[in-house]
């Protein structure tokens, strides 16, 4: 019973530690949850080429993360090259918005065939803010002869996949119409037997 007194003397202090360490745990709780909504709301911009109709070349930026983009600032070239450079500004790319553009050759032809001959790749540099006001910046460089020799590859592996399933239709379609005329058959000699 000797510790009663000294727990009553030190009560105070025992509260107050006790009032500190709680303190603390929820300062870092609180600054691990701005972190985690910081991450969630971050915008993520990604730079790829797309293919409009069969072989004309576009640049694609979009936002693929949760949170908008705020004042983008993007320059996007072909290397090698001093003239082929394009600039965009823009003031809000939501989540899953997607703007495209022709890649800045001086000559205007933006065919994939007659990029890949004279450029090697396309850089993109993009600067832009999230919600809370940080800046995010990203370097792309996008080779064209692997973009070309991707397309193509993925192109060739839908053709074979394609022919495949046209000659399983083919087959279904026969074997549909020999059990439709079999059938055919059988009726008409049912109704003569009638």
């Amino acid at each position: 019973m000797e510790i009663l007194p000294y727990l009553s003397q030190y009560a105070n202090l025992i509260l107050i530690a006790i009032t500190a360490i709680y303190a603390t745990l929820t300062w870092m709780m609180l600054k691990e949850m701005r972190e985690a909504r910081k991450t969630e709301l971050r915008p993520y911009i990604k730079a790829s080429l797309d293919l409009i109709g069969s072989d004309t070349v576009v640049l694609k930026i979009q936002n693929i993360g949760k949170g908008a983009a705020i004042d983008i600032n993007a320059e996007f070239f072909l290397e090698p090259s001093e003239n082929a450079k394009a600039t965009w500004e823009y003031r809000l790319l939501s989540s899953s918005e997607s703007k495209r553009f022709l890649l800045p050759d001086p000559d205007k032809k933006y065919t994939l065939a007659a990029l890949t001959e004279k450029y090697e790749e396309v850089i993109v540099k993009i600067s832009y803010k999230d919600v809370f006001n940080e800046t995010h910046n990203e370097t792309v460089s996008i080779n064209l002869k692997e973009f070309e020799e991707g397309l193509f590859g993925s192109i060739m592996l839908l053709d074979t996949s394609m022919k495949e399933h046209i000659e399983d239709i083919k087959k279904y379609m026969k074997d549909t119409s020999k059990n439709l005329k079999e059938i055919s058959n059988q009726i008409k000699k049912y109704l003569e037997k009638l």
